[in-house]
Formats: structure tokens, C-alpha cells, sequence
């Protein structure tokens, strides 16, 4: 439990132009400027005013009244919320990691995106103090309220959220990992296709919650209300797939084997096969000799693929989200109808791949889902892409050249060229 002593009583509502004055000065603080000074907004009223795409780090905004704000895209990493009324704020793309919110109002809020990595969302509250110094009563916070807000596709992970009431609230896409949710009111929320491996949910209430198709893996769910059906829609460790651990021979030896089938062309040790095998929980396999092998239906959410060799490999339907695939070699390989979302494809190779003298083969993402994905830089020439779903990507610097996008679902996605 969290008590600030209020202190500051609000002091009149600022203007546009007042609070420009204000973040200007904080902007110039943070460049090293002359003149700069660092924000100080506790328990300004600043409601309904624009603060997008604004350089708010570090800055204390203590009790500050920010109800339907436009805080879009803004910077607020390391800023002080403390029991600030952020009620149908405008938070879509903000980065608030690290952020203090505890106490803080946040029902109805626009987090869509937003980055609240090891952000505090505890109780807390604000007493006021009397003229001897003693505090008194209980002037603002509590708990957490998050009820009806949207955080589809933002980052929770690590973020602490013991004892918040979000109801109804929509995590959908959502990165959990690691999140502290214990006793957390989440009746009714929408949790589908969440990541929320190693999240606690100890005596969290998940009544009537959604859970479809949703990462569970290494989740504690100790007295947590929740239905079965619930959980039987949710991808749960050791409930879909054969676990590599039952592999015979074991996965590292097969690995090895693999890799000298590749060096080989194929005469010597034998070609990788992990169609449907559940590899989550299993080593990382960065930099490792993937080629070609047979990994149809692969479930490996989560797992370090970044630097390894995936060219030509089948991993059609494969369950790769939140995999880390930056700097892979997966051209020419078979994506079709795979679940990309929030993968890190940072620099992937998934252009044409050259077979011999004259035989091209194109890499195949057909179908498949790379909602939220980070694909800067990223070289997808001549890649088939029909109805594939880029909803919400990064995709500053790729390369599409010879794509066809007629049918490609682009809504959202930043730095993704115009159809052609």
C-alpha cells in the first residue's frame, strides 16, 4: 500500500498555450538546452487538452486531472502518475514504461499500443495534510481502475497490477509476460490471443473472461475464478502438441543431426522433423542450422530464433507468436497461414530464395497473421502475401518489392508503402 501526501491542491485549470509554455521548457530540459526546466504539473487541471507526440519523461504529473487528454504517441516513460485522473484519455502508442500509475483513474482509457513495460499500476493514495503536518484523510486513489479502457496489442510486460479492477477491458494481442495481476478484478475482459506466459494471477477473478487462444504457459492460476471453457479456448503448455521433451532421439541430437544433413546436401544425417512438436520451454535456438526442416503446425511462441538459418523451411500454420526471428534466414520458406503476432522480425530474410542455377523459390506468408509484429527493415521481396494481416505493424524500412498488397490488410501498420 502506497500513501503520498497530496500536498499541492490544484491550482486553476491551465490553458493550450499555458501548458505548451510548460512542456517546451521540459523538452528543452531533456536536450540539454539552456533554459530548460523539468515539468512540474502536480494537481494541474489539464483536461481535455493535447499533449500528442509530446516529450513528458520523467515529468510529475501527481494527481494531475487529464480526462479525455490527447496524449497519443506521447513519451510519459519514467513520469510520475500518481493518482492522476486519466479517465478516457487518449493513450494509443504512449510509452509509459516504467511509469508510477498507482492509484491513478484509467476507466475508458485508449491505451491501444501503448508500451507499459515494468509500469507500476498498485493501489495508492493522496492525503491531504493538515496545518500541523499530520495527514488526514484520504483525498484521492485507491485502486487502480481500468475498467472499459483499450490496451489491444500494448506491452504489460513485468508491469504490477496487483488488486486493479479492469473489468471488461480489452487485452487482446496484449504482452502479459511476467505480469503481476494477483487478486485482479478482470471480470468480463476480452484476454484473446494475450501473451501471458509467467504472468500471476493468484485469487485474480476472471469470471466471464475470454481467453481464446490466449498464452498461458508457466501462468499461475492459484484460486483464480475462472471457467473451464475459458481455459480450454486458451493455448495452455502441454494441452496442444507433443512436447519436445518426449522426442526420441533427444532435440539436441536431432539438431545436430539436421545440421548434417544441411552440410551434406542431404547424404548424411537426417532432415529435421517437428511437425506439431511443442517446443515451448525448450533451448534457444539463435544462430542455429534450420533449413528446410519439417516444422508444419510448429508451436513455438516465444522461442529465439533470431540469427538462425530458416531458409526453405515448412512452417506452415506454424504458432510463432512473440517469437524473436530478427536478423533469420527464412527465405523461400513455407509461412502460410502462421501466427506472426508480435514476433520480433527485425531484419528477417524473407525474399526469394535462389535453387541452383535458375529455380526461384518465394517466400509464402499467405494467410498468415503478423498483427503487431516489428518488421523494420525487413526484406519480404516477391514474397506472396495474399490475405496476409499486417494490422498494426512496424514496418519502417521493409522491402516489398514484387509483392502483390491488393488483399493485404495494412490498417494501422506504420511505415507500410501504399498499395500498388
Amino acid at each position: 500500500m502506497s500513501v503520498g501526501a497530496g500536498g499541492d491542491r490544484p491550482h486553476g485549470r491551465l490553458s493550450q498555450v499555458e501548458l505548451d509554455r510548460i512542456v517546451n521548457l521540459h523538452e528543452m530540459f531533456f536536450a540539454g538546452r539552456l533554459g530548460g526546466q523539468r515539468a512540474n504539473l502536480r494537481g494541474r487541471d489539464i483536461q481535455g487538452l493535447r499533449l500528442a507526440r509530446r516529450d513528458l519523461r520523467e515529468a510529475d504529473l501527481t494527481g494531475a486531472v487529464l480526462t479525455n487528454c490527447d496524449l497519443s504517441e506521447c513519451n510519459l516513460a519514467s513520469s510520475i502518475l500518481f493518482c492522476a485522473d486519466l479517465t478516457k484519455t487518449r493513450l494509443a502508442g504512449a510509452s509509459l514504461q516504467r511509469a508510477d500509475l498507482r492509484g491513478a483513474m484509467l476507466e475508458g482509457a485508449d491505451l491501444t499500443g501503448a508500451s507499459l513495460i515494468d509500469a507500476d499500476l498498485r493501489e495508492g493514495w493522496m492525503a491531504a495534510r493538515e496545518s500541523g503536518g499530520d495527514l488526514r484523510a484520504v483525498e484521492r486513489g485507491g485502486t487502480v481502475q481500468l475498467s472499459d479502457a483499450s490496451l489491444a496489442a500494448a506491452d504489460l510486460t513485468r508491469a504490477r497490477m496487483q488488486g486493479l479492477v479492469a473489468a471488461r477491458t480489452n487485452f487482446t494481442n496484449a504482452l502479459l509476460r511476467g505480469a503481476k495481476l494477483q487478486r485482479a478484478d478482470l471480470r468480463g475482459a476480452i484476454l484473446d490471443n494475450a501473451n501471458l506466459e509467467g504472468a500471476d494471477f493468484q485469487g485474480a477473478n476472471l469470471t466471464g473472461a475470454s481467453l481464446r487462444e490466449a498464452i498461458l504457459s508457466g501462468a499461475d492460476l492459484t484460486d483464480v475464478e475462472v471457467s473451464r471453457e475459458a481455459l480450454l479456448a486458451a493455448n495452455r503448455a502441454g494441452m496442444v502438441g507433443r512436447r519436445f521433451i518426449e522426442l526420441s532421439p533427444p532435440l539436441d541430437a536431432q539438431l545436430a543431426a539436421h545440421a548434417e544433413w544441411v552440410a551434406s546436401a542431404g547424404h548424411a544425417g537426417a532432415r529435421l522433423d517437428l511437425r506439431g512438436i511443442d517446443l515451448r520451454g525448450g533451448p534457444k535456438l539463435a544462430g542455429r542450422e534450420l533449413g528446410a526442416m519439417l516444422a508444419g503446425k510448429l508451436i513455438a511462441s516465444g522461442i529465439d530464433f533470431s540469427g538462425a538459418s530458416l531458409a526453405a523451411a515448412d512452417l506452415a500454420g506454424a504458432d510463432l507468436r512473440t517469437a524473436r526471428l530478427a536478423g533469420a534466414d527464412l527465405r523461400g520458406a513455407d509461412l502460410s497461414q502462421a501466427r506472426l503476432d508480435n514476433a520480433d522480425l527485425r531484419g528477417a530474410k524473407l525474399g526469394p530464395l535462389l535453387i541452383g542455377a535458375s529455380h526461384v523459390r518465394a517466400t509464402r506468408l499467405d494467410r498468415a497473421s503478423l498483427r503487431h509484429a516489428d518488421l523494420r527493415d525487413a526484406d519480404l521481396r516477391q514474397a506472396q502475401l495474399h490475405e496476409a494481416a499486417f494490422t498494426g505493424a512496424t514496418c519502417t524500412g521493409i522491402r516489398l518489392d514484387g509483392c502483390l498488397l491488393a488483399t493485404v490488410d495494412s490498417n494501422g501498420a506504420t511505415g507500410f508503402p501504399a498499395r500498388r
